[in-house]
């Protein structure tokens, strides 16, 4: 029986369509047919050619497919897409002979009931996060945040991040949010730009459901979901996060460890001196 690969590409990376015609051909040549953007329950599995960004772009279609991401990194940092452009011809021969180890990553369930609990429900699934912040009017927003019932905190400031471990090296980094190890399931809540000095990160178990409600005085809140969805979050409204079922499955790069793309990444190996 013939394999399917969707492969996903970025559109302005450089040499994009060189990597491209060299990857479809070997493909090609062990008889594996080739779908370019294109992401079906039909595929055995799915290459990103771009960054971190594009992978995210797919990852819910891959995960509702239950289809094993193989990421090359043509973009900047990559900590998601973990494979380099000189390491291509050892990933593409991995794949093509099913050598690769499944990293597996967890998921987050956004759900945003409108008006309450009998309005309009709205469903999503992120890898890395889901932001919150304040809108255009640049004024301080008001949140609620409950986990499974237990007030956490009211606290008002430019906004909060939800995370999961994999997300903890994107924007919850940047807000001074802690780094977790991606084996570890927990949420990571960082508040973006607090007024009170107090308001701290803090990590709950991925079993806690979390509940976020906007204060009736703010005007617009946003809903960022993995950089790809965004939507308002309104005083009526009742935002509820929660671990997704299964797992998002990554091939797991052969070249190097967990630390080791922390040290290359963030420069660690620089500050140490190797």
């Amino acid at each position: 029986m013939s394999r399917t690969i969707s492969l996903i590409v970025k559109k302005d990376a450089r040499d994009i369509d060189l990597f491209f015609s060299y990857i479809k051909d070997k493909l090609s040549y062990h008889n594996i047919n080739i779908l370019r953007d294109e992401i079906t329950e039909n595929c055995d599995s799915v290459i990103v050619l771009g960054g971190d960004g594009t992978l995210l772009h797919v990852a819910y279609k891959a995960y509702e497919y239950d289809l094993p991401i193989l990421g090359i990194n043509m973009g900047n940092l990559g900590f998601l897409t973990e494979v380099n452009k000189d390491e291509i011809d050892h990933a593409i021969n991995c794949l093509i002979n099913n050598e690769f180890e499944i990293d597996p990553k967890m998921m987050i369930e956004v759900i945003l009931k409108r008006g309450g609990d009998k309005g309009k429900t709205e469903r999503y699934f992120a890898l890395n996060e889901v932001v919150i912040l304040k809108g255009s009017t640049g004024k301080m927003i008001t949140l609620f945040t409950r986990a499974n019932n237990q007030l956490i905190s009211h606290d008002r400031g430019d906004g909060l991040i939800i995370s999961t471990p994999t997300g903890s090296t994107a924007y919850n980094l940047s807000a001074g949010g802690p780094i977790v190890h991606p084996r570890i399931e927990a949420f990571l809540l960082t508040p973006v730009c607090p007024f009170t000095l107090g308001s701290r990160p803090i990590m709950i178990p991925a079993d806690m459901e979390v509940e976020i409600k906007a204060g009736h005085n703010d005007n617009i809140v946003n809903i960022i979901i993995d950089g790809q969805h965004d939507v308002d979050l309104n005083s009526p409204d009742t935002l509820i996060v929660k671990r997704a079922p299964g797992y998002l499955k990554l091939f797991k790069s052969q070249k190097r460890d967990y630390f080791t793309i922390l040290r290359e990444k963030l420069g660690w190996s620089r500050q140490m001196g190797v």
